[in-house]
């Protein structure tokens, strides 16, 4: 019995050479394994994001309630954390350059 290297092979009704043909492919996948990747991250980003405020504001609700129930009691909530999207980050930048555009005298 020999054994005898293969350089291409019939897939599908058609020949498949593995120097070549396979780069395509393997380009594809992993495209798409990327894609995947990436929408799952932005996706936990987004829950976290989420759980991060309803915390934060969880927190405040029971500070309220604390210092509206008891009035000798005073709780202060000494920090919160704030979290700043890149979205949030853009529409404070064009508030601002609103704003210089508002107080420029026109020529």
């Amino acid at each position: 019995m020999n054994i005898f290297e293969c350089f291409s092979y019939v897939y599908l009704g058609r020949e498949v050479n593995m120097a070549n043909d396979l780069a395509p492919e393997l380009c594809r996948r992993e495209r798409a394994a990327l894609g995947t990747l990436k929408s799952v991250d932005e996706k936990k980003t987004k829950n976290v994001r989420w759980a991060t405020r309803f915390t934060i504001a969880l927190a405040v609700l029971l500070v309220k309630s604390l210092n509206d129930r008891y009035d000798g009691l005073l709780v202060i909530l000494e920090r919160l954390e704030h979290f700043d999207t890149q979205q949030d980050r853009m529409k404070k930048s064009w508030h601002q350059l609103e704003q210089l555009d508002d107080h420029r005298d026109d020529r």
